[in-house]
Formats: structure tokens, sequence, C-alpha cells
């Protein structure tokens, strides 16, 4: 199989711009799968790839730059294989990777960076939990939070009282703190793979996971209100295998599944706590919902637009008016017809949507709905 690489939608032309691995351009997109995607404060975008480490595109020269793991450098990337990306207010590139923990790139110049590494150690409590990362999140106090396959979540303490041992940048420590699932508190994490993490208006993180549901966690007391689902109460998340969470501008909390299609949350004004849970799913007799039934990335664009990335199946936009999805799928008329998978959906600060994908066989994707309808 071959990847397809990563897209940039124009909303101005309503074109998309293909970026693909040349192996006879060292300046192209390091490799045609691309796992995780980020923006950073200066307009760099970012793309993790499936054992072929990190490229970082400059937005000014349109050029690639490709960061690998060189196992004699012991400041380069740590693991070539990435499963997300998260640049927080600082301008720190963090990166998850799949066996390698977490690292921490500081830019020195464009193509110059500095990789600072944290990995799990067993004997060591305050250390990374697991080193399969799959989710980073800095909160609006400033609290990096970092969600792991099978270790639960991570929450990193720079310094102060609670830290001890692991290094960060080499003149200063840092700690994490870990949320594991305990079977016997029913206010701890509900399962241990955390692998969405997202704050709310109201400032609650909320914690996706693979197996668990949804869990809102409350700082003080330290404890966590679990949403999942309920065999028989159709107020309930559609599985409580979760695999994206994100909140739009109106409030709404919207979740995907694995297998179980798209859920919106909305908190209603009665008992504290209180939810409306409604299911959109999947059905293949029915162009206007929702493109897949494995949903894997969301994206809220400025224009309040909600865009679904999907496991299989190309990705999708949520008309409110109509309460119905317009596809965005590789075309089934075309000979070169693959069902796409698009892991992440990412909106730049110029408005333009980059959607990195995978997808199944050989040649380009041709894609419908290439432009988005008059509103």
């Amino acid at each position: 199989t071959e990847a397809d690489g990563l897209s940039r939608f124009s909303y101005e032309s309503g074109q998309f711009t293909r970026y693909q691995h040349d192996p006879n351009d060292a300046n192209s997109l390091g490799s045609n799968q691309v796992n995780a995607l980020e923006v950073d404060r200066s307009g760099v975008v970012w793309a993790g790839h499936v054992s072929d480490g990190l490229s970082r595109f400059d937005p000014e020269t349109g050029q690639w730059t490709r960061y690998r793991h060189e196992p004699d450098d012991p400041h380069s990337l740590g693991y070539d294989y990435i499963l997300a990306l998260y640049a927080d207010r600082s301008g720190v590139l963090w990166i998850g990777t799949y066996g390698g923990g977490l690292d921490r790139l500081d830019e020195n110049a464009p193509g110059e960076a500095t990789f600072t590494h944290y990995r799990h150690d067993p004997e060591d409590p305050a250390s990374l939990s697991d080193n399969l990362v799959v989710a980073i999140y800095q909160d609006r106090s400033g609290t990096l939070w970092v969600g792991t396959y099978g270790g639960g979540l991570n929450r990193l303490v720079p310094g102060g009282a609670e830290a001890s041992g692991s290094e960060m940048t080499g003149k200063q420590h840092a700690a994490f703190v870990r949320y594991l699932h305990d079977p016997a508190d029913p206010h701890s994490l509900s399962h241990d793979m955390a692998v969405s993490i997202f704050e709310d208006r109201e400032g609650l993180l909320w914690v996706g996971t693979g197996g668990g549901g949804v869990n809102k966690l409350d700082l003080q007391p330290k404890r966590f209100a679990l949403y999942q689902h309920e065999p028989g109460n159709p107020n309930s998340l559609s599985t409580s295998d979760v695999r994206a969470i994100h909140e739009d501008r109106y409030g709404d909390l919207w979740v995907g599944t694995q297998g179980g299609g798209l859920d919106r949350i909305q908190r209603t004004s009665g008992a504290r706590g209180a939810i409306r849970v409604t299911h959109y799913q999947h059905n293949p007799a029915d162009p206007g919902s929702l493109c897949g039934p494995n949903v894997i990335a969301l994206e809220d664009s400025r224009d309040g637009s909600l865009w679904i990335g999907t496991g299989g199946w190309g990705f999708c936009r949520f008309d409110r008016e109509t309460e119905t999805f317009v596809r965005y799928a590789p075309d089934p008329v075309s000979p070169d017809f693959r069902p796409g998978e698009v892991r992440v959906i990412y909106e730049d600060r110029t408005g333009a949507l980059w959607v990195g994908s995978w997808a199944i066989g050989l040649g380009p994707v041709s894609y419908t709905h290439l432009t988005l309808p008059t509103t």
C-alpha cells in the first residue's frame, strides 16, 4: 500500500494543493503517511509520519525540512514513528511517539533543532507512565497533559514540590503525575488508553479513552466523571471506544468514536452534569449521512463548519442548518477510487484547511465536492 500524503484546502479557490514525498527531492514531504499534524504560532506546518520522522513546512519558501532519529546523536528526534504533535503557547513543539516516549523540540533556527527526550523508567514513578504517546494538550493554565496508549493520563510538572528526577531542558527538572484506572475507585480514569484530551470553555478537561468512554476531570478534588455507552439508554454515547473530542464555538462537545459514528454532547440547564446526546451514524444509502462510522479527526473552522475525518471514508463537513453532512470523499466512479483514511484535519491561521491522510492502493485520489457550497 501507499499513502496519500498531505492536502491543503483553500477557501478562496475551493481547490486542494497536494504535498507528497518525492524520493528525488530532499525538500519534499518526508513521507506520504501523515499520522499527526500541527501548525505553530509562526505559521510553520509540522507533519508526523509513520516510521519516517518529522517534516517541517515553511510557508514562505514552500519547502519541507526533515528530522529523523540519528542513533549517534542524542539530541536528534528520539523515535521516527510519530503519533501526536502539539505546539504550546511558548513556541515549543511536543512530539508523541510510538514506543519512544515524548520529545520536546526547541528550534534554534530553521532546520536546526534540539530534541529533549522523556521516557518511561520503571524504576522512577515520576517518569512518563508509558512510551506510547497518543495525545498531547496544554490547558489555559499552561499545564501540559499527555495521553498514553496503556499508561493512562500524565500531567507534566516542571520544577515545584511534585517534581523530581526527569531532566527537562538541562537547566530545570520535571516530573509526571499519573492518572490511572483503578477498578476499586469509580472516580478514577475509566480506562488507561487516553487517546484524546480537550479543555472546554469552562476550564474542564475532557479525556477520551479507547474503551472507557469520555472522562471529565474536576481538578478539585481531582476526580473524574464518566460518560460512556449504556445499553438501552439513547442519551448515552453510541460506544465507549472514543477516538477524538472537540468543543465547537457554540459550546457543544463532539465525540468521534470507533464504529459508532459521531456523538454531540450538549449540556442542559437541568441538574448539574446533565447532558443531551445526539447520535450521527453512517448510512451507505444516504449521501447526507456521516461519511463513515470510524471518526478519528475533528476540526472547527473559522466559518463555524465542523470537519470530520474518518478511517476509510475520507472526510466531510457538518451542515448545521440541515443537520446533514457534505462529503469530500474519494470518488467511487473514478477507477483510482480508494477509501481515504483521514488521520488529521487542521485549519491554519490563514484559514486554509490541511488534511493528512492514508489511502489504499496506487495513484492519486479523485475527490468530489471540491468547492464549498455558497452560504
